[in-house]
């Protein structure tokens, strides 16, 4: 198979750039090289040709460079001497001391002791026990800027910091800075962005709508992921709940107060095969306490003063109404009949009278006709969302000033135009003027010609 031939591009040549000349070639007299904690390091002060450090000493100095030497913020001998006191002492509370060391005269230690790398200062401290190389993550320090405006930033726990050579040890892709406490605050902020965004309609729980056929592949990934499986468990864990807790209301109902049991069914014979039950046995009127029974009354006394009403206008009207007086009053309402779960025929029916308007379970009824609403607890704005708002209100203030300032300006220039549109009309140069003056040119040079 051929393979397509690209010509040879070259980079135009731009010249020396005058920036790259003013940069210094490296020295390796005044540098330290790079660890895998600290960058690079060069300064003054251990230039070998100024006589102070030698290429031993330089060795020695190989791990020198910290965020005190690196911060832009010139260190003070005191400020080194608390640092090293700092790093003595933090070394001290991880590490194991059971004698003293005397610094520098080369007297053979315990091993792996604290302060060990004290007694030899003429050569690099190496030890090549497990427990020194091992990471100490608890140690990493989690932020990552620090801002008067923006206040402390820090570390994402899912960087990831390439670790190549011996400092591998078999993982290529390292997470630094990860820890349980980074990746909840992470995750929460995450929830918090997307509970904003999804703000309007309902937050966060409305982020996964309930589960329909019409679904796209993006909807269907989101809801096969942790958080989409822990929002449909919560969505319908809390239609559960609903469900329960208005069963439990109905059920409440129904043993409230007085019910009108049948004397029968107080009587039934012991024998366990004989449970037969007569036709008045098998109704229970169940919540019948004075409040719905003055209920019930003030409606029938409503129909009855009506129908007394309409028989006063038919005895004005000549109708013969003697007898009427007499019989019964009816009124149809809305009633609700339940059962035990289970058990058929044989269970009795429990009759709820006046169900929708019985003063005892209106506020079933309410949490029953209400839409199920499912809402997390509102959080208190963080400061970013803060400076968002403001951000925003000072924008739409600055648009308002803007639109105000050019609507001025169209009024002057709406004024200016109409003043010289009437000094031109005034002085018979106006629009009009000029049209009648040409036309009377072209009728005058025998120009016939009309144009509709």
């Amino acid at each position: 198979m051929s393979q397509e031939q690209h010509p040879q591009q070259f980079l135009p040549d731009m010249g020396e750039s005058p920036y790259l000349a003013e940069m210094p070639a490296p020295n390796p007299k005044r540098r330290l090289n790079a660890t895998p904690w600290s960058t690079s390091f060069e300064c003054d002060l251990i230039d070998t040709s100024n006589g102070v450090f030698t290429h031993e000493d330089l060795r020695l100095l190989a791990n020198v460079n910290c965020s005190h030497l690196s911060s832009g913020t010139a260190p003070t001998l005191l400020s080194l001497k608390q640092h090293a006191q700092s790093l003595a002492i933090l070394i001290k509370k991880i590490s194991v001391s059971t004698g003293p060391v005397f610094i520098g005269d080369g007297t053979l230690t315990v091993e792996n002791e604290a302060f060990d790398w004290l007694a030899d200062l003429s050569k690099p401290y190496e030890n090549i026990d497990k427990y020194h190389n091992l990471p100490l993550r608890a140690l990493q320090n989690q932020i990552a800027s620090e801002d008067e405006m923006l206040g402390v930033t820090h570390h994402c726990p899912l960087t990831i910091r390439k670790n190549l050579g011996g400092y591998a040890r078999g993982r290529v892709r390292l997470p630094p800075y990860e820890s349980g406490h980074g990746l909840l605050m992470h995750a929460n902020e995450c929830l918090e962005l997307l509970d904003d965004d999804f703000g309007e309609t309902g937050g966060l729980i409305s982020m996964l709508p309930f589960s329909s056929g019409a679904d796209s592949e993006q909807m269907a990934c989101a809801r096969n992921t942790l958080t989409g499986q822990w929002l449909i468990h919560h969505q319908h864990l809390t239609l559960r709940q609903r469900e329960l807790e208005c069963d439990l209301a109905n059920l409440t109902d129904i043993l409230a107060k007085e019910a009108s049991i049948p004397r029968q069914i107080l009587h039934y014979p012991p024998e366990e095969h004989d449970r037969r039950t007569k036709r008045q046995d098998r109704y229970i009127l169940t919540n019948i306490g004075d409040d719905v029974t003055d209920l019930i009354h003030e409606h029938l006394d409503k129909r009855e003063a009506e129908e007394q009403r309409h028989l006063r206008l038919c005895e004005a009207r000549g109708v013969h109404t003697k007898g009427h007086d007499q019989g019964i009053i009816q009124l149809d309402v809305v009633s609700r009949v339940s059962r035990i779960k289970g058990h058929g025929k044989e269970s009795p029916i429990f009759i709820l009278p006046c169900s929708e308007e019985h003063p005892g379970v209106l506020a079933t009824r309410e949490a029953e006709r209400k839409a199920p609403e499912i809402r997390l607890v509102a959080r208190k704005p963080d400061k970013e969302a803060k400076r968002r708002q403001v951000f925003e209100a000072e924008v739409a203030a600055e648009t308002a000033r803007e639109l105000e300032r050019v609507r001025r300006e169209h009024v002057v220039l709406r004024h200016l135009y109409e003043q010289q549109l009437a000094l031109m009309v005034g002085m018979g140069n106006g629009p009009d003027e000029g049209k009648k003056r040409k036309r009377v040119e072209d009728g005058g040079s025998g120009n016939t010609e009309r144009t509709p």
